[in-house]
């Protein structure tokens, strides 16, 4: 019995390539070498039996059982990357946050990520 990842090998290599129209592009995108981005999509036509990229010395394009593939597989990948999206921790947001208010507010304070630093802004402390 094949395994889900078994199943899925291949497919984001498949998709960047056709994305980006080459497998060097394909590489950069996913932090893989041309070749390794190569053999993973070979190994997924191996394992479908079937063509999906017509490659030539200057070319590369889907075949046409690779566009009914890629357009039936691409969405499903790019969900499961934007599910990554919503689950991720804002935990690493940093920067300067000003914040304009009317001189009868108060002392200026400057908000910075991580604490407060009293008159900051006014350049006196506090």
């Amino acid at each position: 019995m094949t395994t889900i990842l078994e199943r899925t090998a291949g497919l984001l290599a498949f998709v960047r390539t056709v994305d980006a129209g080459s497998f060097a592009g394909a590489a950069r995108s996913i932090g893989a070498s041309p070749s390794a981005v190569s053999k993973s999509v070979s190994r997924l036509e191996q394992r479908l039996g079937v063509r999906l990229l017509q490659r030539s010395t200057r070319t590369l394009s889907p075949t046409s059982e690779g566009a009914a593939y890629y357009e039936h597989v691409a969405p499903h990948l790019r969900a499961i990357e934007e599910a990554d999206d919503i689950v991720q921790v804002p935990g690493n947001v940093r920067g300067l946050l000003r914040v304009t208010v009317p001189s009868t507010f108060g002392t200026p304070v400057d908000f910075r990520m991580g604490g407060l630093v009293p008159g900051a802004l006014s350049g006196h402390q506090a």
